[in-house]
């Protein structure tokens, strides 16, 4: 008669000492609930400390083993919002209980308000950012680095949501969205950088579950008659067994293989599949607002839409950078008809406060009298270092620049196409209302003024050969700037919330 299976299901992982963040209630409470059953030691993490003792006291009458103290859970102060210091100050608290920690969930997140995008406040987006994605990295950056000087292997998981998905997402919860796409980044990254460590990170991106943050949307009678209309399985998921069964998988040393990962847990919610393109040439007449104009691919664009007729308002910190471009753009134009004033310059520092952006948006909307198009290029990639090496100021800088800047002048601009009762391709759900459309383009490597260093190397050529399936890397003409002007266009009408892949070397798959 065979033996039992090898990689047979999972039942114990007795000896085990995992950190559970957001432990005070909801899905965090239930994890270390059923954690404990299977035999772990738990460090229960939260603000609210006061709603930790019932679950210490019931975890530390629930241990599978005598071999183990009686006290098989404590309770750790933890504000993920804090300042990093703080975190630190917590986490070192948290390895100090037991020794070592084996495994890091972080589920501690918060949703913010449910609101129209150009109606959320920046404190309200700071605060959301900050819990759910800063928070996020810096808990994990600070046990990995215990972990990695411990030399001793681990698994992060991040309990993230399918609103991080390209198809998961929903209307009025922009900075919730925003903060689980970033999660699905960081889980990629520090796969890639913590392996060498024997350190594995993955995540969970759950459809609809009871918790606190969904309570009282779950006591609603027709939320199953929606579930039967539009979920596959016909249901919602419980915590148990669909998240638990998971998240013992990935603390088992059967999953030793699994790393950059987001594993969805939606009953089939988000399978829906993207639309069709058509080509297209001529953009006459059509107002665009390129941000990060003055070099590299936002300077390209700007010069590919005034071929294509458009009058272009470029916008970048160093105005003095963009005034070649300006001269070239005005003498481009394809038709008569137009002033030959066809572009304009407009001083825009993504990386400051919403005052300053919003006072930069009403003086480009008044250079032509109104934006048909915002082109969101600005962005920097800063340096290049581990996860648990990156300082929080360096963090701060690069996600003010490519997420909080981008989210606010879409915000403003979004808000004068609302207001003047114009389409436009600029929130995707929120403002298709509006007749307003949002899309994204992921290029791959490309030159630029990020990337003019590495393009010069000799080598690189030779990896594109070896490494990139068409053995080549892009050029911004035609393989952006044609994708971009048929998102312009409009027999692109029907596409919206897309992310366009322009990429010639594999990817790590989701």
């Amino acid at each position: 008669m065979a033996e039992a299976g090898k990689q047979s299901p999972w039942r114990s992982l007795e000896g085990k000492i995992v950190m559970v963040t957001g432990a005070s209630a909801g899905i965090g409470w239930d994890l270390c609930l059923d954690l404990a059953k299977a035999g772990c030691r738990i460090i229960a993490a939260a603000r609210r400390t006061d709603r930790l003792r019932s679950l210490c006291q019931e975890i530390n009458g629930a241990g599978q083993s005598s071999e183990h103290s009686a006290v098989r859970s404590v309770a750790v102060e933890l504000d993920v919002s804090g300042e990093e210091a703080s975190i630190a100050a917590s986490v070192q608290k948290a390895w100090d209980a037991f020794g070592r920690i084996d495994g890091l969930v972080n589920n501690a997140g918060i949703r913010g308000g449910v609101r129209s995008s150009i109606n959320w406040s920046e404190e309200d987006w700071e605060n959301v950012i900050g819990t759910n994605l800063t928070g996020l990295w810096l808990v994990s950056k600070h046990i990995c680095k215990h972990m990695r000087n411990a030399k001793q292997k681990g698994s992060v998981i991040n309990i993230s949501s399918i609103g991080g998905l390209n198809r998961g997402k929903k209307p009025g919860a922009i900075a919730y969205n925003a903060s689980k796409t970033g999660v699905h980044a960081i889980t990629q990254v520090m796969a890639l950088e913590l392996g060498r460590f024997n350190i594995r990170v993955n995540a969970i991106a759950p459809g609809l579950f009871k918790s606190e943050i969904t309570a009282g949307l779950m006591e609603k009678e027709w939320i199953e008659r929606v579930a039967a209309r539009t979920v596959p399985l016909r249901t919602y998921g419980t915590t148990d067994p669909a998240l638990t069964s998971l998240v013992r998988y990935l603390l088992h040393e059967s999953s030793a293989y699994i790393s950059g990962n987001v594993f969805i847990a939606d009953a089939g919610t988000t399978t829906a599949k993207a639309g069709k393109q058509s080509p297209w040439r001529s953009l006459e007449g059509k107002i665009v607002m390129v941000t990060g104009a003055s070099s590299g691919i936002g300077w390209d664009l700007s010069l590919d839409l005034a071929k294509a007729g458009c009058q272009i308002i470029m916008a970048a910190r160093r105005t003095d950078r963009l005034r070649s471009l300006r001269q070239e753009i005005n003498g481009v134009g394809q038709s008569s008809e137009h002033s030959a004033v066809r572009s304009v310059a407009v001083e825009l520092d993504v990386s400051g406060e919403e005052a300053v952006i919003a006072a930069s948006m009403q003086k480009a909307w008044d250079a032509f009298g109104r934006i048909d198009g915002l082109v969101n290029n600005a962005g920097i990639q800063d340096g290049v270092r581990s996860s648990m090496d990156v300082s929080e100021e360096e963090w701060e800088n690069v996600n003010r620049t490519n997420l909080t800047g981008l989210w606010l002048v879409s915000k403003h601009i979004s808000k004068h196409m609302g207001d003047a009762k114009q389409k436009g391709s600029a929130m995707a759900l929120e403002l298709g209302r509006f007749n307003i459309r949002v899309n994204a383009i992921a290029p791959g490597l490309f030159k630029s003024e990020m990337t003019a260093g590495l393009m010069a190397k000799e080598w690189i050529q030779r990896m594109a050969a070896r490494t990139a399936p068409l053995r080549t890397y892009g050029t911004t003409d035609p393989a952006l700037t044609s994708l971009v002007r048929y998102l312009l266009h409009d027999s692109s009408s029907m596409d919206l919330q897309s992310m366009y892949h322009i990429t010639f070397l594999e990817m790590l798959g989701v």
